[in-house]
């Protein structure tokens, strides 16, 4: 039975407006919402003989979802009597033939859980098809290899089951396997290391059940074979035994073991090797061993190759030891310093360098030779670029095998100081400031003080190019500039210093005419940041100012005159500057 859906979107929107209200105290914090309830919950009338069938419709964001039931009455009390159901269906198997049940639904995400869906009421049928209830309590392993091993808790009404796996927790479960009679499965079908994910059904005669939970497994590989083409010098070496084989499908390590005699017993020389070749250097000259090595992978270890004989003979060559402890330093200015302990039996070394940990690591990589101390600086290095290195022992038997390696970066040196300085005394209201680019230098920056002497305040960075205008200046106030050049590596010491003023115009244009009654009228051309005009004027002796004018006023008028021939002139003032005197122009006295 269905009842009405009304109650529902009633619960639904009285649940969004408390969610509104109460999310996040207004702190405007993001969060996930939760779902709305499920719609379409119905269960089964009488279908079924020993179960009540729950079925809903799916809710958009839901992670999974939450079964209530209250028995006889819709009204009555909900009691949760399922969760973390991730499909639209479930069996309750719970139930007394022909008494009424009543159930309702939820929806959950990592926001919460819905209010429950409107509820639908539902019975099992005496003398119905009675399909067996779902499995319960499925396992999938981990860590078994080469397969996945599945068991579950014996269904009731179960006559057999059928297995399902999906690659996702919520993908499509396909069937992979029908009618197993018993409670566990082995899947044998999967890679070694994905994971799988299961559900069952239950059969019988009437029917299948529900899915089952579902549970997740992963297999581990096989362990690999033993390594193929193994084989121990034999006497070739004065001081070692030098063992080889091919590498084995899947191995992720060797192990090397040694014993005394065909038959072992055989102890482990050294695990976890990730090459396919071992020096015993513990191995007593003239006294013969027996070696094999075994692969592994996270499946464990395979089985161990064929023992092949070894050993070291005293009329052999004595190889040097492969220097250890390979040290390449970081931060220096301009060099890597390398260093490292004495490989025995070592008259000098050979060191190699490549750009990636990979390298190639053959003769082209090789920066130094002949080398008898147990350091070496490499000074051919780009700052900021890291290089990796390693090293071989070498005396007149031949070389060792190369070292482990071991990464080096060097930094650079700070630019040099900037030369040729140059501040112009510059018109339009700035000083522009010049130097020489140097050789490194990423940026600029300029520190300014109003004394050659004095402190130094930077007033601007990260200038790429040579040149800059200083527009904040006062005019007429004299400025002293330093640079400093900066680079990745550091900022050089400070420019020795020069100085400039923000100067004005020279005034122009000055212009001397005869204005009658003994006056003659004087004007000249404006200038741009004038404070004042001084205008002076000469007779028959020597230039004498005749009037201090505001920097708004460009002309003026000579009163009282005699019967002279009058030249003037005029000059601008801004702050403690005064420009040259502008051109000169004369004129008479008269009526």
């Amino acid at each position: 039975m269905r009842t009405n859906a009304i109650r529902a979107a009633f619960a639904f929107t009285i649940f969004s407006l408390l969610t509104l209200s109460c999310d996040d105290g207004g702190r405007g914090e993001s969060k996930t919402a939760a779902p709305g309830a499920p719609m379409g919950v119905s269960a089964s009338d009488g279908a079924f003989g020993n179960k009540v069938a729950v079925t809903w419709d799916e809710v958009t964001g839901a992670g999974e979802y939450r079964v209530y039931k209250s028995p006889d009455t819709a009204d009555g009390e909900y009691q949760r009597v399922a969760r973390g159901i991730t499909g639209t269906e479930w069996e309750d198997a719970a139930v007394t033939v022909g008494r009424a049940y009543y159930y309702r639904v939820s929806a959950e995400n990592d926001g919460g859980e819905s209010v429950l869906s409107t509820e639908d009421g539902g019975h099992a049928g005496s003398g119905t098809p009675k399909p067996p209830v779902a499995p319960r309590n499925l396992a999938a392993s981990d860590g078994a290899i080469g397969s996945v091993g599945l068991s579950w808790e014996a269904a009731e009404g179960a006559a057999s089951y059928t297995v399902y796996r999906s690659g996702t927790r919520n993908g499509i479960y396909a069937e992979l396997a029908a009618g197993i009679t018993g409670t566990s499965y082995a899947d044998s079908t999967v890679s070694a290391g994905s994971a799988y994910y299961y559900k069952l059904k239950a059969v019988n005669g009437d029917g299948a059940s529900a899915f089952s939970n579902y549970d997740a497994g992963s297999a581990l590989p096989y362990p690999p074979l033993a390594p193929a083409a193994f084989a121990a010098t034999d006497g070739q070496y004065g001081n070692k035994v030098v063992l080889s084989w091919s590498s084995s499908e899947g191995a992720v390590s060797y192990t090397a073991y040694r014993a005394d005699a065909p038959e072992g017993p055989f102890t482990a020389l050294a695990e976890n090797l990730a090459a396919t070749g071992y020096t015993d250097y513990a191995a007593a000259v003239d006294a013969h061993y027996y070696y094999r090595v075994t692969a592994a992978n996270a499946g464990g270890e395979g089985e161990a190759c064929t023992a092949d004989e070894g050993w070291a003979a005293s009329t052999g060559a004595v190889l040097p030891e492969v220097p250890e402890n390979i040290q390449a330093s970081d931060g220096q200015t301009n060099q890597i310093t390398l260093s490292w302990d004495a490989g025995a039996n070592a008259t000098s070394y050979k060191v190699y360098r490549a750009d990636s940990a990979a390298g190639p690591f053959d003769e082209t990589a090789v920066v130094a030779t002949g080398v008898t101390d147990l350091t070496w600086v490499d000074a051919t290095v780009t700052a900021g670029t890291t290089y990796h290195y390693r090293v071989r022992s070498v005396n007149d038997d031949g070389d060792s095998d190369l070292s482990d390696a071991d990464s080096g970066r060097a930094v650079g040196s700070a630019p040099g100081v900037p030369v040729n300085v140059q501040a112009t005394n510059g018109v339009n209201n700035k000083i522009t400031v010049s130097w020489d680019a140097v050789t490194g230098a990423a940026t600029y920056s300029i520190s300014r003080s109003d004394s050659e002497s004095g402190s130094y305040t930077e007033i601007a960075e990260g200038l790429t190019g040579t040149s800059w205008d200083d527009t904040t200046m006062s005019l007429g106030v004299a400025y002293y500039y330093k640079v400093s050049a900066v680079s990745i590596w550091g900022e050089s010491a400070l420019s020795a210093a020069n100085g400039g003023m923000g100067i004005i115009a020279t005034p122009t244009g000055l212009d001397a005419t005869d204005g009658g009654n003994w006056i003659v009228n004087i004007q000249w051309t404006a200038v741009a940041g004038a404070e004042s005009y001084v205008l002076q004027r000469k007779g028959y002796g020597s230039w004498g100012t005749i009037a201090t004018l505001s920097g708004t006023v460009t002309n003026y008028s000579d009163t009282g005159l005699s019967l002279v021939n009058y030249t003037y002139r005029v000059y601008a003032t801004a702050g403690t500057y005064t420009t040259p005197a502008s051109n000169e122009d004369s004129e008479w006295g008269d009526l």
